[in-house]
């Protein structure tokens, strides 16, 4: 039990060191207009992208708050474990290294941070599937929102450490060449197949969630990337993106509707019954 205590505590403090760290690089200083400025690329999303660490900490606040609840305890002590504690200091450092202009040294930081927090997302999809709509929008829900920005950050973060755009001698930046073009094809391909994969991957309980804050980050960068070789193919991603979470819903409700009566009445007697 005192174990357990020193896990809760030290999510607390972990959380609010986390919140700190990053409420200063997204709203003190401009940092993240100067950080846009130093990393431009050409699969930089819009600005208002970074609206998302808002809803990754108001969800978070409501983790660290509900884990102290009964109904939390098992799947905070064994299904997220001292991986919290481990994710939030790596995502704190994640941002100290492109402030302070280390986008390669960001870039391992980011991928280490990937595999902390799909730790967490895979161990409670897994082992611990929510029981009340409070696990499911208290522990699951601010687990999948930031294992799906993580992904997205981490392709950016690529981007950032390995390639930047082109520019003329007035400091216009030129159409992106060949290799830029594919890079950010196959960067789109992988979001977009992502997004897709947390619907196949639950199948029944397929993570809408995951795969919108994925979309979200599509239209920032359809929405950024103005060149037509870049912005067509965004909105086809983030459309993509957007809507295939949804199809195993509207597939269920046409299946439901055009089932026969006596059918339909032994599946809701059925969930009914579960």
């Amino acid at each position: 039990m005192a174990d357990n205590t020193l896990l809760k505590s030290a999510n607390v403090v972990v959380f609010l060191f986390f919140v700190l760290v990053t409420g200063y690089s997204l709203f003190s200083k401009d940092v993240i207009a100067d950080i846009f400025r130093g990393y431009e690329t050409y699969f930089d999303p819009a600005r208002w992208m970074f609206l998302v660490w808002v809803l990754i900490h108001l969800l978070l606040l409501c983790f660290v708050a509900y884990q102290w609840t009964n109904d939390a305890h098992e799947t905070v002590v064994n299904g997220v474990g001292w991986h919290f504690v481990v994710a939030a200091l790596l995502n704190s450092l994640w941002f100290s290294l492109l402030e302070s202009h280390h986008p390669i040294l960001g870039f391992i930081v980011g991928i280490l941070l990937l595999v902390s927090v799909s730790v967490i997302f895979y161990n409670l999809a897994e082992n611990f599937a929510p029981e009340t709509w409070a696990q499911r929008f208290l522990i699951h829900a601010p687990f999948s929102v930031w294992h799906g920005f993580t992904i997205f950050m981490a392709v950016w973060n690529a981007f950032v450490a390995f390639t930047t755009v082109r520019k003329d001698q007035f400091g216009i930046i030129l159409h992106p060449n060949i290799l830029h073009v594919i890079l950010v094809y196959a960067a789109l391909a992988f979001l977009t197949l992502s997004a897709i994969g947390y619907v196949q991957y639950k199948h029944e309980r397929c993570d809408v969630i995951s795969a919108w804050v994925i979309a979200f980050c599509l239209w920032a960068v359809f929405d950024h990337q103005l060149d037509p070789l870049l912005h067509w193919p965004a909105l086809a991603a983030a459309l993509i993106s957007t809507i295939w979470p949804i199809t195993p819903f509207v597939y269920h409700m046409v299946k439901y509707r055009t089932i026969h009566p006596e059918e339909r009445e032994r599946i809701l007697n059925s969930t009914t019954t579960n």
